[in-house]
């Protein structure tokens, strides 16, 4: 599956991709602006993804969020928004005959948002519910748990969602102070794939974003990992225990990045993975158990994650760091790694059937990495990784010294679970 890619800078120094896919009716818009959580000050802990819920209350051309929703609704399209760490990504998909529409309605949340007080008060109610919700989630509370113990008190380190404290103290200044900081040319790319031509989607780019400020893209301070604990402990009552337990491992666009998805999804990829089949299918210790690298541009980790029987926590460790010692110490069979590289290359083609993933697959790359890397090309790099090469990453990764581990649940004890901390000689 070949893709056209055509890039260009706009004056106002937008990096605009657009990729035409002549099998599909649909067409995919994605403005990405490169400022995340990680980019917030003490006091705007929160921030930007207030500022992804506050878009949506309208600007000048639709100027309400009723009248948002009712201008895609009416032509069957679909919007959204998100935020990580590191970016935040609005979106609109439509009909092909609808695209400019979808452009249209995302250039006036963005550039146009008027931020009206009482919206805004009203929002502020549905974030502390947000926040509530992630409270009683320990599967998803794990996580943001995890981030703590491994960068602190610092933003890399703080809930998305900010605290209940920082979001109900914004301001209508706040955000108008926080567009006019991070919402610029140079922190923007816009994706557009689909049923359109490079012209309609240069077109459309050019009259509806032309307003948006030029300036240098904002670059976030590095993080550094705390070193002071290696385990984080959150004591609640609970049936079941969640826990993360990984290793430090590599940022983005790391040479060895296709070796370490691949040690990953040997791991605990997918339900034949050496974790599914060990700790729960032969071990009963769990619901779920994964793997997964978690990368940002100058931090990375390998983070094993899974539901566990409250009183066999102790048990479902020892077996996970099992199959990492095992994965360290025995070079994996041509087999098992040629099953593994299908498996990324199988959901890698079945993801770029749809435009909304194509509009993410290479905005992503040039938001992040400044560079357009083909899906033949990610193939390849796949196909070329050898089972020598999967076990020199596990060698250099799974060490005592790089373990972390996370756990929600009715424990008391952190050194107990210190203490397991260790893979054997």
């Amino acid at each position: 599956m070949q893709h056209t890619v055509h890039h260009e800078t706009l004056s106002n120094g937008i990096s605009l991709i657009v990729v035409p896919l002549p099998g599909t009716a649909a067409v995919t818009s994605v403005v990405f602006m490169e400022v995340g959580s990680r980019y917030e000050s003490d006091a705007q802990q929160g921030l930007a993804h207030f500022t992804e819920h506050m878009v949506f209350k309208g600007g000048k051309r639709y100027q309400t969020a009723q009248a948002i929703a009712q201008a895609l609704d009416a032509v069957g399209g679909d919007f959204n928004a998100f935020t990580t760490q590191e970016f935040t990504g609005f979106y609109t998909k439509t009909a092909a005959e609808h695209a400019e529409l979808g452009v249209d309605v995302l250039s006036d949340m963005l550039l146009n948002a008027a931020f009206p007080e009482d919206e805004l008060n009203r929002e502020k109610g549905v974030i502390v519910e947000e926040i509530n919700m992630y409270e009683d989630m320990p599967m998803r509370k794990v996580d943001h748990l995890f981030m703590q113990l491994l960068f602190g008190d610092s933003p890399l380190g703080r809930p998305i969602a900010g605290t209940k404290k920082s979001v109900t103290s914004f301001t209508v200044a706040d955000f108008h102070k926080y567009r006019e900081q991070f919402y610029k040319g140079g922190n923007c790319t816009i994706a557009i794939a689909g049923a359109i031509t490079v012209k309609e989607a240069q077109d459309f780019a050019e009259k509806y974003f032309k307003d948006l400020p030029s300036g240098d893209h904002v670059k976030a301070e590095p993080m550094r990992y705390q070193e002071e604990k290696r385990v984080l402990l959150e004591s609640k009552k609970s049936e079941q225990s969640h826990l993360m337990l990984a290793v430090r491992a590599y940022p983005d666009s790391h040479p060895k990045e296709y070796q370490l998805r691949l040690l990953s999804t040997i791991l605990g990829g997918n339900m034949s993975s050496r974790l599914f089949i060990s700790v729960r299918e032969k071990q009963g210790l769990c619901y779920y158990v994964r793997c997964h690298p978690d990368t940002y541009s100058d931090v990375g980790m390998l983070v094993a994650s899974a539901g566990i029987d409250t009183t066999r926590v102790h048990q479902a460790i020892t077996a996970i760091i099992k199959e990492f010692t095992i994965l360290r110490d025995e070079t994996v069979s041509n087999e098992e790694l040629e099953r593994a590289k299908q498996y990324l290359i199988g959901k890698a083609h079945l993801n770029m059937e749809d435009s909304e993933q194509v509009a993410e697959y290479y905005g992503i790359q040039q938001l992040l990495e400044k560079k357009q890397e083909s899906l033949e090309e990610t193939i390849k790099k796949i196909r070329a990784v050898t089972p020598e090469e999967v076990r020199a990453v596990a060698q250099e990764l799974f060490t005592d010294k790089e373990l972390r581990l996370a756990v929600i649940g009715p424990h008391e004890d952190p050194s107990e679970l210190d203490a397991l901390l260790v893979f054997p000689n």
